[in-house]
């Protein structure tokens, strides 16, 4: 079982890029039984929501910089 130490390091990562097989299962697992755990992923997923939609309406005009900008905020093509 993953400690809440290796968790922390690991959630970031994780939300890009959800891990398969052991290491997945390993990760979900503590997050079943762990409460600060599962809180600290929400807020990594609050923060990255925010900071997304904050850039969007910095950038409303649409231009390569901006649009690159924001893929790599999201992970997503940016929606209009």
């Amino acid at each position: 079982m993953l400690s809440c130490k290796e968790v922390s390091h690991l959630a970031n990562d994780h939300l890009d890029n959800p891990p398969r097989g052991w290491a997945g299962l390993q990760f979900k697992m503590h997050l079943m039984i762990c409460g600060p755990c599962r809180r600290f992923r929400q807020h990594l997923v609050t923060s990255r929501d925010t900071a997304a939609r904050l850039a969007r309406q910095l950038w409303q005009e649409d231009n390569d910089t901006a649009t690159r900008i924001l893929d790599k905020i999201d992970g997503s093509p940016d929606k209009k």
